[in-house]
């Protein structure tokens, strides 16, 4: 008996410890990030993100230009700042016996990539450390980092299709339409080109257009039908009267 309490005892208090555990258990890491615009001044009200394979945590700049994380994840992040300029580093956060972690986006000292698509306004992708993000020509990136940008092979604009041809960065011309520049290492000017031609292609806003304009001539042919019937039919009835 006393076996079969003691046995009880012990799973009792391992059920404490796994339900109290967690309570008291360390808090995540602080992540604060310092953002100064290429004016040189605190950027107010930026938006900031920390992004891992795993997790996307979002913040605002205070008045001062921080933006402060709190209870992140161990883990190693790409620091983006996605408005209202983009640019882009590197934070390992995976060491959990470190608490406090600090970031600076000083855009005056970071290299930059600026990328324009002479002609057209289009989405590309970037990509820092595996995270990729949405962003739309032109458009100067600032960082201090390695960066995969990529373009789309083709690209669709009513009534036109612009095809990709080239990029040029610096000196250098590639064919791909995709290439890596290390913000780390250098400043860039990226110049990608499309060739544009004719090219009709139905959009998803021209469904209902293209619907109402069917519907209306439909109408408007089993109007004209109708008409010429009863016109057919009066022109034989005066006909008929007459003889």
């Amino acid at each position: 008996m006393r076996k079969i309490t003691a046995i009880v005892s012990a799973v009792l208090v391992l059920l404490a410890i796994s339900v109290v555990s967690p309570v008291f258990a360390n808090p995540g890491a602080t992540v604060t990030v310092h953002v100064i615009g290429p004016d040189g001044t605190e950027l107010k009200g930026a938006t900031v993100k920390l992004v891992s394979n795993a997790t996307v945590y979002t913040a605002e700049t205070n008045s001062t230009g921080y933006a402060v994380f709190t209870d992140v994840t161990n883990d190693t992040y790409a620091v983006a700042l996605v408005s209202p300029y983009y640019a882009f580093t590197y934070l390992d956060a995976s060491n959990s016996s470190i608490t406090e972690f600090s970031v600076t986006l000083n855009m005056t000292t970071m290299n930059k990539a600026n990328v324009t698509t002479p002609g057209i306004e289009l989405d590309f992708n970037a990509t820092v450390y595996g995270i990729v993000f949405k962003i739309t020509s032109p458009e100067t990136l600032y960082g201090s980092t390695k960066v995969t940008l990529t373009f789309p092979k083709e690209h669709y604009k009513f009534p036109y299709r612009y095809i990709f041809d080239k990029i040029t960065y610096d000196t250098t011309e590639i064919k791909e339409n995709e290439v890596t520049i290390d913000l780390a290492v250098s400043s860039y000017d990226v110049e990608v080109t499309y060739i544009k031609g004719f090219y009709f292609k139905l959009e998803d806003w021209m469904v209902p257009i293209l619907a109402v304009i069917a519907f209306v001539i439909l109408i408007g042919v089993l109007i004209a039908l109708t008409r010429a019937g009863e016109i057919i039919r009066e022109e034989r009835r005066y006909k008929y009267i007459s003889e």
